[in-house]
């Protein structure tokens, strides 16, 4: 499966994204065209690949139709038709972490679509935990905040958010690079006024669930 990942999947993309298009598929059922089978995936927090063998050799087959339908229940809706039958890769993006979706896939020719292909039940993964622990301290013209390093391996940095205390929009800070660092200390004077939040971000700019506001507090003596 990393093969598929790493080889086949990467760098089918571009050729995937020339293979999209609104071709018109014909209605009716051709029993010619074969079935798809052996469709493996690999899945990230927002998007789902797809893989099935090169049918590309079948007389009067066009192309593929891949269907989608939530787990949660609901009617299958085609979600790509893709016009070359030397087609073998398909990705679907903008999907919700850790959701499980079901995909078929449908070979279509000059003369209507085949059978559908067993479904192949995916899900995407997890979104990254927030910060397991953080706090701020007030200090003179300055705010000092601590966090413990994100226990996941792939937070490659984090974000600081900074806003009025009460008020609906945050806004970014600082990056700061490397899991293992756990301290900023931004200088302001409206120290009392102020509350924090930190998002990891992984190596591939995967973003972590933020951290509970955190209230700026004296620092004990």
């Amino acid at each position: 499966m990393k093969k598929f990942y790493q080889v086949a999947f990467c760098a089918s993309l571009a050729i995937l994204a020339a293979g999209c298009s609104s071709h018109s598929v014909p209605g009716g059922n051709d029993a010619s065209l074969p079935r798809v089978e052996g469709i493996k995936s690999i899945s990230g927090t927002n998007e789902i690949g797809l893989e099935w063998p090169n049918y590309g050799s079948y007389p009067n087959l066009l192309g593929f139709v891949v269907y989608r339908a939530d787990m949660g229940g609901g009617e299958a809706k085609k979600i790509a038709t893709l016009s070359d039958p030397y087609t073998t890769h398909f990705a679907d993006t903008r999907l919700e972490p850790n959701t499980s979706y079901k995909y078929t896939v449908r070979a279509y020719g000059i003369n209507g679509v085949g059978e559908s292909s067993p479904a192949a039940i995916v899900s995407t993964t997890k979104t990254i935990d927030s910060v397991p622990f953080a706090q701020a301290y007030a200090l003179p013209d300055r705010v000092k905040i601590i966090w413990r390093p994100h226990p996941d391996l792939r937070v490659a940095s984090y974000t600081i958010e900074r806003r009025v205390k009460g008020a609906d929009s945050w806004s970014g800070v600082k990056d700061i690079a490397g899991r293992l660092s756990a301290e900023y200390i931004d200088y302001v004077n409206y120290t009392a006024g102020y509350e924090y939040r930190i998002i990891a971000k992984s190596q591939t700019g995967m973003l972590s669930l933020p951290s509970a506001p955190i209230q700026v507090s004296q620092m004990a003596e």
